[in-house]
């Protein structure tokens, strides 16, 4: 059904001459704007079955349902909603950057003490051998190093850790 069929629709349901009269001259303008829609489909030549009478019926179907602005007031309430969301989009992002970096000193933090840990663990098991424990702990600080940085890295390119 058409623009204008519903608007047709709509005009039996009316019930005072107000509501027929403002009915009306929404058939009007529906059929007006059907008709320029099917000129334009004639002038181009789209086929019905086409994907293009399709887009262009998705679109039509979207202007009708999407809120616009009828006049200058309207237009403006709508603009000032937007920019609203588009703040608070920013503000939330800002929150966001803020909670990453939080998680990220704090793992730093925490990283020396994990070392350290490990390191103690690794000199009790270790003691009698001295260069062997070096060794150790240098390659246990790299390990929780690389992980880190690793962890960092994942984080940049947003892969999340499966652990």
């Amino acid at each position: 059904m058409s623009v204008a069929g519903d608007c047709r629709l709509m005009l039996s349901h009316a019930t005072s001459t107000v509501e027929i009269e403002k009915y009306c001259g929404q058939y009007q303008i529906m059929n007006d704007v059907d008709c320029d829609i099917q000129n334009v489909i004639d002038e181009i030549g789209i086929d019905e079955n086409s994907s293009e009478y399709s887009w262009l019926s998705e679109q039509e179907l979207y202007m009708m349902s999407e809120e616009h602005g009828k006049d200058e007031l309207t237009t403006q309430t709508f603009i000032r909603k937007q920019q609203a969301i588009d703040q608070t989009i920013e503000d939330y992002s800002h929150v966001l950057h803020e909670l990453n970096d939080r998680e990220s000193q704090t793992r730093r933090k925490h990283l020396r003490s994990l070392a350290s840990l490990h390191y103690g663990k690794a000199l009790k098991l270790f003691s009698p051998n001295d260069n062997p424990l070096e060794y150790l702990r240098l390659l246990i600080e790299e390990v929780a190093l690389a992980d880190f940085e690793l962890q960092t890295c994942n984080e940049e390119h947003g892969v999340q850790d499966k652990d």
